[in-house]
């Protein structure tokens, strides 16, 4: 810092180690971003996390702490993002590909240009290496933890085709929050042998405004059909709120004039009209054919975000609608914790409410068994009240 000003911090490095022997002792190995100046009001932006790759035979009774997690700043969306920490040991002739493990710790999930992806400073792990055509990337265990969030690409330039093809053994979910965000139109879904979420973690995609970009999707599978998915007890897939923003949407709410109540946004069915007749989104349309055509979605294969409720011109804000999953498993699919896919509340201000949010898409494929004291919901969000 200096006078007014506040300089970022610097990124994390490199820390390359191949030993032929075993990894043992009670060190450390870390590549984490630095910190952002702050002075006064003015906070700048912290340092990504940078890359470690360490590859052994075998371990001994103790090994080194690993850390690659972005810089902090003052400025609640500047912390850095994490960087990627990849391990291998050769001892274990199964695990041909290592692990990837990408840990923020605790970090900011979200930055500034919470609704663009391409925002500068975005503090995601984008796995996109540039390159036309299709990038694979294949890992024994795929770790994520502590507001790690993971970006894959699938769009196009001209007629040049840039999309990530993430392949794994273990997907593992075991501390924090993380956001996993696929795009939506992804030809490849990630594809992994089996999913398992412990510690009370929470997988979401990021938020949208007016646009769909992502969703949480991802297949397991393995040769014998024997991929499994466990939710354990205090987890979640959580994608409340991260659909359409308020008023926005394939069916949303209508806004509310001067000390009005709005409409709620629609998705399965048309959202609720207010008590000052201004009416929800529209789910169907009538036609002089049908007085039913579906205009929001597919019965069976539901895929799209929850509409936003309608705002009210005295500041109370509509509903978020909810955001969108879809998992397709070969085999069991115990669920102990929850799924869910809830859209937000309508707000009220002075004489005025909003609509509430629709309730997303949670689209479930198993080919086993499904199991557990768990729970599912797609639910939409109340409706603002005052007054009359």
């Amino acid at each position: 810092t200096a006078w007014y000003d506040a300089a970022g911090g610097g990124a994390g490095g490199s820390v390359w180690i191949t030993a032929s022997g075993t990894l043992s002792g009670a060190g450390s190995i870390s590549a984490n971003g630095g910190n952002g100046g702050a002075h006064g009001d003015r906070y700048a932006g912290a340092g990504a996390g940078g890359r470690i790759s360490v590859t052994y035979n075998g371990v001994g009774d103790t090994t080194p702490t690993m850390n690659c997690y972005g810089g902090d700043s003052t400025y609640t969306y500047g912390d850095g993002a994490a960087g990627t920490i990849y391990t291998r040991d050769t001892s274990d002739i199964a695990a041909i590909y290592g692990t990837l493990t990408i840990n923020n710790y605790n970090r900011s999930l979200w930055n500034g240009g919470l609704y663009n992806v391409a925002s500068s400073g975005t503090p995601l792990f984008a796995l996109d290496n540039g390159v036309a055509g299709v990038d694979k990337y294949q890992f024994d265990e795929f770790i994520l933890q502590d507001n790690a969030r993971v970006y894959l690409q699938a769009y196009t330039v001209g007629e040049t085709l840039y999309e990530t093809v993430l392949e794994g053994g273990d997907f593992i979910i075991d501390s924090g929050t993380v956001a996993f965000d696929v795009p939506q139109n992804i030809t490849t879904e990630p594809l992994f042998k089996t999913f398992a979420m412990t510690g009370s973690s929470t997988l979401t995609h990021s938020y949208h405004e007016s646009t769909h970009n992502y969703s949480v999707i991802f297949s397991v599978t393995q040769a014998d059909g024997a991929g499994t998915v466990t939710i354990a007890s205090g987890s979640s897939i959580n994608v409340n709120g991260k659909g359409y923003g308020s008023a926005l949407g394939t069916g949303p709410g209508t806004d509310a004039g001067g000390d009005g109540a709005a409409g709620g946004g629609a998705y399965g069915g048309n959202g609720g009209t207010s008590s000052q007749s201004v009416s929800g989104g529209t789910a169907y349309q009538n036609s002089a054919v049908n007085p039913y055509v579906l205009l929001y979605d597919v019965i069976k294969a539901p895929t799209y975000l929850g509409s936003g409720g309608g705002n009210a011109t005295e500041g109370a804000t509509g509903g978020r609608g909810a955001g969108a999953i879809k998992i397709t498993c070969s085999g069991s699919f115990t669920l102990d914790g929850t799924i869910s896919a809830n859209g937000d509340t309508g707000g009220t201000a002075w004489y005025d409410a909003a609509g509430g949010g629709a309730g997303g898409s949670v689209w479930i494929t198993a080919s086993g068994t499904l199991s557990g004291a768990g729970s599912i919901s797609a639910n939409g969000g109340n409706g603002g009240a005052h007054g009359d």
